[in-house]
C-alpha cells in the first residue's frame, strides 16, 4: 500500500486550492472584459451620427459607464471604486446619486440611452 504522509497531502490540497482560486480570478477578468466589449459594441451600434449626437448626454453616459465598471471591478465597494477612478468618495457618491446608479447591483447591464431627459427637453 502506497500512502503519502499527511503533510504532503495537505500541501497538495493547498496547491490545488490556490490553483483553483487563480483560475477563478482569471475567469472573472475574462468575464469583465467580455462584458465591457459587448457593452461597447452595443453603444456603437445605437449611436446614430446622421441624426446628430447630444454631446452632453454622451459624456454623461460615458461617466456613468466608467463608474459602473469601477463598481463591478471592486464588487460594489465605493471607497475602492473612488480610489480606482482617482475621485474623492464624496464626488463618486454624488455622481452615483445623480445618475441613480445602484452600487449594490453593479452587474446590471449599462443602459445605452437615457430617455428620461428627452421628454423634458421637448
Amino acid at each position: 500500500m502506497n500512502t503519502l504522509p499527511v503533510q504532503e497531502v495537505e500541501n497538495r490540497d493547498a496547491q490545488s486550492e490556490m490553483a483553483l482560486n487563480s483560475q477563478i480570478e482569471a475567469l472573472k477578468d475574462v468575464a469583465l472584459s467580455l462584458l465591457h466589449e459587448v457593452q461597447c459594441l452595443g453603444a456603437i451600434q445605437n449611436t446614430e451620427v446622421r441624426r446628430g449626437i447630444d454631446f452632453y448626454k454622451e459624456v454623461q453616459r460615458f461617466e456613468a459607464d466608467l463608474i459602473r465598471r469601477a463598481l463591478i471591478q471592486t464588487g460594489g465597494h465605493q471607497i475602492r471604486a473612488a480610489r480606482l477612478l482617482k475621485l474623492k468618495v464624496s464626488t463618486l457618491n454624488s455622481i452615483i446619486k445623480r445618475y441613480q446608479i445602484d452600487p449594490y447591483n453593479s452587474t446590471a447591464p449599462i443602459p445605452l440611452t437615457d430617455t428620461s431627459h428627452e421628454n423634458a427637453s421637448m
